[in-house]
């Protein structure tokens, strides 16, 4: 988060000696988002409707590594429902985006100017506990993070199934290694002369006469 991206309003409330700032969590889960909100009951932004999870979530700081760059976030959210849990279990998250804004409200509880986008990036792994404590637990990496965790990539079948299963594509690979390609004309059918140091090749009509 940079200076620009808190409006007007929101720095000068942020330079009074007390303030309520509360995160908004938005995790792009396939099929079931979850979007909660640091206060109680429901919050109404952005054209969706946040989830209240009042004191019982938790962001990680920020620490950027030694070059500077932020690696990712830890997120959890408590006291989500069990449905929303087990809906979470079942769908795919791994890629999904995640992101987190912090919002400044008045002592009436009105949000004041729009919320700042804290951290952005993806989701790698998260953590559903079910039990005394329902949780959820996030780590969000951004895209500094993403891209050091990149594997290589090969031009093999074996490869292209990872991410294309049942795709052709590199099958036909070994089939055209060191394969002699005649590119515009027929295959070539050569006539040699051995008498007079002379070779005559005659390829679709056309006559080349090497010496």
């Amino acid at each position: 988060m940079t200076r620009s991206d808190v409006g007007a309003a929101m720095q000068s409330e942020l330079g009074q000696e007390a303030i309520t700032l509360l995160p908004i969590v938005e995790l792009d889960i396939v099929d079931d988002p979850v979007y909660a909100w640091g206060g109680i009951g429901a919050l109404s932004w952005n054209g969706k409707t946040w989830l209240g999870v009042g004191n019982m979530g938790e962001i990680g700081a920020i620490q950027a590594d030694a070059k500077g760059s932020i690696p990712s976030l830890d997120v959890s959210l408590l006291g989500i429902e069990s449905t929303v849990l087990a809906a979470a279990t079942a769908q795919k998250y791994r890629g999904r985006s995640g992101r987190v804004w912090l919002a400044c409200f008045d002592e009436k509880m009105v949000m004041v100017d729009e919320p700042a986008l804290y951290f952005a990036g993806e989701i790698s792994t998260m953590t559903l506990i079910d039990g005394g404590e329902r949780r959820i637990r996030v780590m969000i990496d951004s895209r500094m993070a993403i891209l050091k965790q990149s594997k290589p990539r090969y031009r093999t079948d074996e490869d292209q199934q990872r991410s294309h299963p049942g795709d052709l594509f590199f099958n036909f690979t070994p089939a055209v290694i060191n394969k002699t390609i005649y590119w515009g004309l027929k295959a070539a059918s050569s006539t040699i002369s051995r008498g007079g140091g002379a070779r005559s090749v005659d390829d679709a009509g056309i006559n080349f006469q090497l010496h």
